[in-house]
């Protein structure tokens, strides 16, 4: 079926200003992504031309729509040929019924059964399989299947070519095969089993890797890795009282900024060479003494009979970080920060669990503090939301500013003053002076706050491809590694 702008109709219309079907459209729809803003509208001009209208100035809109937070283009273009056969207003009501009998959805609820069946983003729903049979505009769709291996065949109405007119993708056929863990992924990829091993690496498997490629196994490069690898969050609306007099002082944050030890985190993890520290670009040098002055001068004084820090209130003040083994390195750089930070009297336990569970607990405002990861400059609107509260530091401030009001807590003026930046921004055009000076201003209020901590920036991993596997990067390259996976349709297999 052609892709028209009634595909752009059905998904304004009827998915994403249908209540039922989303309950609230994203903020990235109203203008400058701010949740108080009017809504965008639609217009449909002709078979191929519509137009987004804003009540404000809006400049980061393109990016928004392209990249940000990953959505992708499909956020506006469902296929409407294929999607309202799960949809009330168009279905069959007895063949809607069937299929949500069958799928033991309550009646009534079709809605739950046309959103298991879209594909709210372009970019990770590609192997989803209640997704299967769902139209797509990606380079390869999925034709099978089971037991956790995935098939896809190439897309022959694909909209890209190359340079000299061929048609993309050149591979006709990708499979993606589930392993249970890192190390194993690493072994089937050195023994052959897998043709390219993706992110799926850390910096501890390079000489394996480099062995491999010096026998003629492998290629190896190391491309830069398009997120802060670890990120660590205090989450400031914990509600306990003494904790959030200490941890909203931003002396504390400061000293806790001061006490990170960046040299030693890229030495032990990124072999000395493969990060660089965050106080090249935003932030101060490691300094203990500075951090122990200003934890001093913060009345953090006092010390327990085990020599750390007491509280405002004279009790043994702890924070508990709840880190999860997303990557090789988040809890072992979790527990070597914790070290930094007992250094200067700051007792810091790490406690680590499973995403699924840490995360249930971040939903419910009980985390103290969080390890997780930050997006570098990949768009315009850097990172999930560009720091704002919702990234595990400030639950209830976050709420509040989605809320209109209605729920959470009322965030203080410097984080006012950061939502206010953050839409200032986004409203700003794209590399004009006014959006450079609008991000600047918005990034100083970042750094002044130190509303989370970055111990190193721009860090590298390796991955590497099968020989057979050509028209790929090679040795350490400047560009991002998931833009070179999303630039997979170029490559091409020489037996």
């Amino acid at each position: 079926e052609p892709v028209t702008t009634a595909d752009v109709d059905f998904t304004w219309n009827d998915v994403i200003t249908n209540e039922e079907v989303t309950a609230v459209p994203s903020n990235y729809l109203r203008t400058g992504s701010s949740p108080s803003a009017g809504l965008a509208s639609v217009e449909i001009l002709d078979d191929h031309t519509f137009t987004v209208t804003f009540d404000g100035q809006y400049g980061s809109f393109p990016a928004q729509l392209a990249i940000a937070q990953w959505r992708g283009y499909q956020d506006f273009l469902k296929p409407a040929h294929y999607l309202k056969q799960f949809h009330a207003d168009y279905a069959d009501a007895d063949e809607l019924a069937a299929k949500m009998e069958a799928e033991s959805i309550e009646e009534g609820q079709w809605y739950n059964l046309f959103n298991a069946k879209q594909m709210p983003n372009n970019l990770w729903r590609v192997i989803n399989e209640d997704g299967f049979g769902h139209p797509v505009l990606t380079a390869w769709q999925m034709v099978d299947f089971g037991n956790g291996v995935w098939n896809f065949d190439r897309n022959p109405y694909y909209f890209k070519v190359d340079e000299a007119g061929n048609q993309l993708p050149y591979i006709d056929h990708v499979q993606m095969v589930l392993v249970q863990d890192r190390e194993t992924t690493v072994l089937k990829i050195l023994s052959g089993e897998l043709d390219y091993l993706g992110e799926r690496s850390s910096l501890q498997n390079l000489p394996l890797l480099k062995q491999a490629e010096n026998d003629g196994v492998l290629n190896v490069f190391i491309p830069r890795m398009h997120r802060l690898p670890i990120n660590f969050m205090l989450n400031l609306t914990y509600e306990d009282d003494v904790y959030r007099q200490v941890t909203r002082d931003v002396r504390f944050r400061e000293a806790m900024n001061l006490a990170i030890n960046n040299d030693e985190i890229i030495q032990t993890f990124y072999l000395g060479a493969f990060a660089k520290p965050a106080y090249e670009t935003s932030v101060p040098a490691y300094d203990p003494d500075g951090a122990n002055a200003l934890l001093d001068e913060m009345g953090l004084d006092a010390r327990g009979d085990d020599g750390y820090r007491l509280g405002p209130d004279g009790e043994p003040f702890e924070i508990i970080f709840e880190p999860a083994p997303i990557s090789q390195d988040h809890v072992p750089m979790t527990e070597m920060i914790a070290e930094h930070w007992k250094a200067v009297g700051i007792n810091t336990q790490v406690k680590a669990g499973e995403w699924s569970l840490i995360r249930e607990r971040w939903n419910a405002n009980e985390t103290q503090g969080m390890a997780l990861w930050n997006h570098e400059d990949i768009w315009p609107s850097a990172g999930w939301d560009d720091y704002l509260p919702g990234n595990f530091w400030g639950r209830l401030w976050w709420q509040y500013m989605n809320s209109g009001g209605e729920v959470g807590e009322e965030p203080p003026a410097e984080v006012l003053e950061l939502y206010d930046l953050h839409t200032a921004f986004l409203q700003a055009p794209i590399g004009t002076p006014e959006g450079d000076a609008a991000r600047e201003a918005l990034y100083q209020n970042i750094r002044d706050n130190y509303w989370t901590f970055n111990p190193v920036e721009e860090s590298y991993y390796p991955t590497s491809t099968s020989v057979r596997i050509k028209n790929t990067p090679k040795g350490q390259v400047e560009e991002m590694g998931i833009v070179i996976m999303y630039g997979m349709e170029e490559w091409y297999i020489d037996e």
